[in-house]
């Protein structure tokens, strides 16, 4: 016999398991998380503007306050190649930009390539 206060050997995994009680109509332990019908219906009707938001962020690649340089001419707007501005706002509809030459115009990052201006 083993003496008091030394680890006495585990009978775990020895004997048959435990009966299920579960009549099968409900788990043993809850499931939270799970979609059900009742939160399926509420989520269907989500905002989407916060990831148009993130998305026109991220298509952008500048952070409002960034300055930034043309890459190429644009004959609509009368922007050239090298015209400097700063980014004002960015929204779903392009970046907003007050370029030094004293306007301010909407573009759109993939048609009008820009780059950021690094600060030497």
């Amino acid at each position: 016999m083993p003496a008091a206060g030394s680890p006495q050997p585990s009978n775990f995994g020895t004997g048959p398991p435990a009966p299920c009680t579960s009549t099968g109509a409900q788990p043993l332990l809850p499931r939270k998380g799970d979609a059900d019908a009742a939160a399926l219906a509420h989520d269907q009707a989500v905002d989407t503007i916060g990831a148009r938001h993130l998305h026109a962020r991220l298509r952008a690649g500048v952070s409002v306050g960034t300055t930034i340089v043309l890459e190429r001419d644009d004959v609509d707007s009368g922007l050239r190649a090298g015209d400097r501005g700063v980014v004002s706002e960015i929204t779903p509809d392009g970046v907003a930009v007050e370029w030094e030459r004293g306007f301010s115009l909407v573009i759109d990052p993939v048609a009008m390539p820009y780059s950021a201006l690094v600060a030497a």
